[in-house]
């Protein structure tokens, strides 16, 4: 199933409003946008930890915590 349209959909509440911290911009999700990030963040988390990038790191480690 091509989840693409998904990551379309979280893109563009990020863009839509003004998040001040991680927990409002998780508040904007649904269900099906939290299972979504629930499967990539931790990929995405692992790159970042590669790549060396601490604060990206704990930005994604942040919103991964808070969506359950």
């Amino acid at each position: 199933m091509d989840k693409s349209h998904l990551g379309r959909e979280i893109y563009s509440i990020i863009k839509t409003y003004d998040f001040t911290t991680e927990s409002s911009f998780v508040e904007k999700l649904n269900e099906e946008q939290i299972a979504f990030l629930d499967e990539i963040l931790p990929k995405e988390m692992a790159h970042a930890e590669e790549a060396g990038d601490e604060k990206r790191l704990m930005e994604l480690n942040e919103i991964y915590e808070l969506l359950y």
